[in-house]
């Protein structure tokens, strides 16, 4: 099991010289990185088979050119890890891993930001998008932002701090995919920088780790590192995580899907229920109370299972879908009729269809409330959904005697405790406690008329006002 994963960034302004690398190599090895995002690698593919000599560790590239650009990630041998699946843009500046440590995925996301601000908004808005797509764990975003956040991450000029003001996009991204400058969050007043001028005339943070925000209390640290690496200008950035195991988790509560309401099939089989129970109702021996009990849990066991089988047809659907898009996507590269479009067309309208329907799914389980307009990101409420979840499990907990406990066998034993003290009867004094009722003075009371309104039956007409008034998620 790894105590630790430790990942860092640095932007090495190049790794073409061999001498470079070998310093590079090094500089891993002190840093005891198990994961290592690099920036301006200025790899090309005929570069990227002589790397496989040179390491045992396993790279992955977006590469950009030999003078410019390009992104990797590196993994140490030793990580125990499977990388569920590569993304990448076509410039060499975002390579994303989907990876699976210890039944924990997260979604490794290394980046290099342009230079310039309007490409850089532009840049930061595709990348929001390439997140919703294609992450499906916990994001770590990390690299060459080129971007500061706030006015400490700016070196004073004539004692004077700049106004710093990200550009949009970026503030959007981090709103849109609850990330959170861990460094920054862990250092709220610091002022330190990890990339300055050789005169060190201007300098200032633009390299740095965004997380999930939900992930703050794995984090045990994060700081700026000397890189000591020739020719590069930028310092090194390390974050250190507490490795966490998923761990088994309970069914949880089950939803109903109130669409199934509206399906004949299911609407027959409940009839069918109903009718048995109303045989058995004839007999006026049967206690009417255990009848009611036992003909809502036969409905609530039917309506499960009909919902479990529902998904898994739907999904199987989706599956059989998304390879017969592939499948004529290849047949029309190669022949360009529109007899195959106009059938890529339809599958595709299918699938958005499909799509939508599954985004306001995990949008009803996610709790939330609004949707922008035109919204129909599946992975955006997947993550609420997600999210939920993770704020739902506790990680830490303190004892009686104040020591912070981990390990979740434990933590249960603290709860378990805590809920059985609380709920746990206790000695009641009657007479203390008739006379303090006696004693009160009661001020304001109920009229006769407001009396008969609380203690009345209810009315078929409130009940259905309740009903239509409650939410469905």
């Amino acid at each position: 099991m790894i105590k630790d994963i430790h990942i860092c960034t640095l932007n090495v302004k190049g790794l073409r010289d061999k001498e470079k690398r070998t310093r590079f190599y090094q500089w891993i090895k002190n840093q005891k990185s198990l994961i290592t995002f690099i920036q301006e690698s200025h790899f090309d593919e005929n570069l990227e088979k002589k790397l496989y000599t040179e390491t045992s560790n396993v790279i992955y590239f977006s590469h950009g050119t030999t003078q410019s650009r390009g992104v990797a990630i590196i993994i140490d041998n030793k990580l125990e890890c499977k990388v569920i699946n590569e993304n990448k843009d076509k410039d060499g500046r975002i390579l994303m891993l989907n990876i699976e440590i210890e039944n924990i995925i997260y979604s490794l996301i290394n980046i290099y930001a342009p230079n310039i601000e309007t490409e850089r908004n532009k840049f930061f808005k595709n990348l929001s998008d390439f997140i919703s797509n294609y992450a499906i764990g916990t994001v770590i975003l990390g690299g060459d932002m080129n971007d500061a956040l706030s006015n400490l991450d700016r070196k004073l000029t004539n004692g004077k701090r700049k106004n710093i003001k990200p550009v949009n996009s970026l503030k959007s991204l981090i709103k849109t995919h609850n990330l959170i400058d861990i460094w920054r969050y862990l250092n709220p007043k610091k002022v330190q920088f990890t990339w300055k001028r050789q005169n060190f005339s201007q300098a200032s943070r633009i390299d740095y780790f965004l997380i999930n925000k939900d992930f703050v209390l794995n984090t045990k640290s994060s700081d700026i590192r000397p890189a000591l690496i020739k020719s590069t200008d930028h310092q090194g950035v390390s974050l250190k995580l507490q490795s966490v195991t998923a761990e088994s988790k309970g069914p949880g509560y089950w939803k109903l899907n109130n669409s199934i309401l509206e399906e004949n099939e299911y609407c027959k089989e409940i009839e069918t229920i109903i009718a048995k129970y109303k045989t058995i109702m004839q007999d006026t021996t049967t206690d009417v109370h255990l009848l009611w009990d036992a003909i809502k849990l036969d409905i609530k066991l039917f309506t499960i299972n009909y919902c479990k089988s529902r998904a898994y047809n739907k999904n199987n659907e989706i599956k059989q879908m998304e390879k017969k898009l592939t499948l004529l996507t290849e047949k029309y590269q190669k022949n360009e009729n529109n007899d195959i479009l106009q059938k890529i067309n339809q599958i595709e309208n299918q699938l958005e269809t499909h799509y939508e329907y599954k985004a306001k799914g995990a949008q009803l389980r996610s709790k939330q409330d609004w949707v922008e307009k035109g919204e129909k990101n599946t992975a955006y409420f997947l993550g609420l959904e997600k999210n939920k979840q993770t704020k739902k499990t506790i990680i830490k907990l303190k004892d009686d005697q104040g020591n912070i406990v981990t390990d979740q066998s434990e933590i249960l034993q603290i709860e378990k405790k805590f809920y059985e003290k609380l709920y746990s009867k206790e000695n009641e004094n009657i007479a203390q406690s008739w006379e303090y009722i006696n004693s009160t003075e009661v001020k304001n009371k109920l009229s006769k008329n407001e009396s008969q309104t609380c203690d009345g039956y209810v009315t078929i007409d409130e009940l259905t006002l309740a009903v239509n008034n409650l939410k469905t998620q």
